[in-house]
């Protein structure tokens, strides 16, 4: 029981943690946003204008961040009873799209830049920033990922690899801010038409991958074994008729049917049952909501409807 309070405070402490990244990310995004943009219109560089959209892509991850962990976290109510863990997804597939749209205009003028012919270079200031925003994105995208990771939050791995996203972008305009600078006045043009094709992919994969979470979809094959072999090492398991699970953001809920003796007492299947509970959450975390149930070993369940999951 210790375990579990201890495992749950550190869930709670990393979700505290978590808002606290949003913050950050929150002032450190419209921080750089503003000044790609203040110096991309200075300087002329199309590279630094298109990079400002990967920050503001990571400023509108961060509110998604802060909003959703809010909303998905609220404790379920009787119009609720699962919870608002899919509030990540939608937060994740909104800001996909907002920036999928915005992204498109810049395109379509780098690509109008091009045809017409470049001036002249860009300011060498564009490189000092690029360089700048490249290493800050690449520090929150590490950090974005460990939390990710240990909150199993969609919401802040969308984040991770737009900030990830964001560094790549920054190195790429560093190199056409560059190439300008030295006489290739073009480059600059060409790679914030690249950028943007980046950003679009990128976008279209995350808004993919976010319409998928809305489904309930099971735990994964690995961590489905890792169940059935903790119960299966319980005292009195048979055989584990069923695993069905499905996933919410960062919410998990495990159902596990566990096959017992004819002969076994009602008492001693339920002590069981408590016991399968307890190694389910060791192996997936604390917060999983595991569900388990005893049967004899010929009686069969209907598969689960709507929401059943695996």
């Amino acid at each position: 029981m210790s375990t579990r309070v201890s495992s749950l405070k550190m869930h709670r402490e990393l979700h505290r943690e978590a808002l606290r990244f949003a913050g950050l990310c929150l002032a450190v995004n419209t921080l750089m946003a503003g000044l790609k943009v203040g110096v991309g219109i200075y300087s002329g560089s199309h590279a630094l204008l298109a990079n400002a959209l990967y920050s503001v892509n990571d400023l509108l991850s961060a509110v998604a961040v802060a909003v959703s962990l809010r909303v998905g976290h609220r404790r379920p109510d009787a119009e609720h009873p699962y919870g608002f863990g899919k509030a990540e997804f939608i937060a994740a597939g909104m800001v996909s799209l907002v920036i999928a749209i915005g992204v498109f205009f810049m395109f379509f003028f780098s690509v109008i830049d091009i045809l017409r012919g470049v001036p002249g270079p860009p300011h060498f200031t564009a490189m000092s920033l690029a360089a700048l925003s490249a290493v800050v994105s690449y520090m929150l995208s590490r950090k974005g990922h460990t939390l990710g990771v240990r909150l199993h939050s969609p919401v802040l791995n969308t984040t991770a690899e737009h900030h990830h996203a964001d560094a790549e972008g920054s190195v790429a305009a560093l190199i056409g801010v560059g190439g300008a600078v030295l006489g290739l006045h073009v480059l600059d043009r060409i790679i914030a038409v690249f950028e943007t094709l980046h950003l679009i992919a990128l976008s279209g994969r995350l808004l993919a991958r976010s319409v998928r979470g809305l489904m309930d979809v099971a735990i994964s094959e690995e961590d489905r074994e890792m169940v059935e072999r903790a119960c299966l090492e319980l005292e009195g398991v048979d055989e584990i008729a069923h695993v069905w699970s499905r996933q919410a953001g960062s919410d998990t809920w495990v159902d596990v049917a566990l096959a017992v003796a004819d002969d076994m007492t009602v008492e001693r299947a339920h002590a069981l049952c408590e016991q399968a509970k307890q190694s389910i959450k060791g192996v997936l975390g604390a917060t999983v909501r595991a569900q388990v149930r005893f049967q004899g070993p010929s009686f069969a369940y209907e598969l689960p409807g709507p929401g059943g999951g695996h």
